[in-house]
């Protein structure tokens, strides 16, 4: 996975040893979704269209996936992968499909249909998934949960802006930053504890006879058709957060607002010409 990850930690304890450890426990998480490893599970299931024998790990995920396509209504839909890849997502030589060829797409591939069992994941024939957009939440929490069991509750682990953020630095609350998405720099920063993730259209993008193509494609209409540029989710845990901060962006700005006043989400989101509005006691920020 093509980001930046930092682990912070302090305590009384071999601190060294431990980043040792969540080193290793990072890439076997990573390893699980890899679309450059052809063995790794998720390569497996898309060629293959089952996977026997799959990790609890891997079941996790897609068990996450299934809740959080029907908790908003479609918008985050971990089938979004051939709409990724007629915009050259994948192997990086960027397009401008067809709105034919998108129809065609929606109408044979898109609509997350996934069978879990003790023993094998299936998907249909038609269908190939990526979970990226829920992905460095999930693997955030895990590390988070194999530092505390090491007896540790003053850390920070941040994976490309996924973060849980716990306890504090020596006594000293920790700050954390929201990124400006429409510039350099920050929107602004504040106290915090807690899980929150954030999804913006400067992740992954390409800019074509002037336009800019962001990878928030709606699996409804298989364009960018949105004018949200980032949502910033607090939640209980990192993966309910991604999934969310990714469906945001997805719905644009007033169909977002209502889906957040309704299911009462804590959230910062910037919309339309870089307009900032908090909800729900999302924290100021400085």
């Amino acid at each position: 996975m093509d980001t930046i990850w930092e682990v912070k930690v302090f305590g009384n304890t071999d601190s060294k040893l431990i980043l040792d450890d969540v080193k290793k426990r990072m890439y076997e998480l990573t390893k699980i979704v890899d679309f450059s490893d052809p063995s790794s599970e998720i390569s497996i299931l898309n060629e293959k269209k089952i996977l026997k024998s799959p990790s609890e790990e891997f079941k996790a995920i897609l068990k996450k996936c299934k809740e959080y396509y029907k908790y908003t209504n479609g918008f985050f839909d971990p089938s979004i992968y051939p709409i990724l890849n007629a915009y050259g997502f994948y192997d990086l030589h960027y397009r401008i499909p067809k709105d034919l060829e998108l129809k065609d797409i929606i109408k044979r591939n898109i609509g997350f249909t996934v069978e879990i069992s003790t023993n094998a994941i299936n998907i249909p024939e038609s269908e190939k998934l990526d979970f990226g957009a829920m992905l460095k939440g999930f693997i955030v929490d895990r590390i988070a949960e194999y530092i505390r069991k090491r007896g540790i509750n003053n850390f920070i682990v941040n994976f490309g802006g996924e973060m849980v953020v716990s306890g504090n630095k020596n006594g000293i609350p920790w700050i954390i930053g929201i990124r400006n998405p429409m510039g350099n720099g920050l929107l602004g920063s504040f106290d915090f504890q807690g899980c929150i993730a954030t999804s913006g259209d400067y992740e992954r993008f390409f800019i074509k006879n002037g336009k800019k193509y962001t990878h928030i494609i709606s699996p409804f209409t298989g364009k960018v058709d949105t004018d949200m540029h980032s949502a910033s989710i607090i939640a209980s845990n990192c993966s309910d957060a991604d999934a969310i901060a990714t469906a945001l962006c997805v719905m644009g700005h007033d169909k977002a607002v209502a889906f957040i006043k309704k299911m009462n989400i804590k959230a910062l989101i910037v919309s339309g010409e870089g307009n900032v509005e908090r909800f729900n006691n999302f924290p100021k920020i400085h």
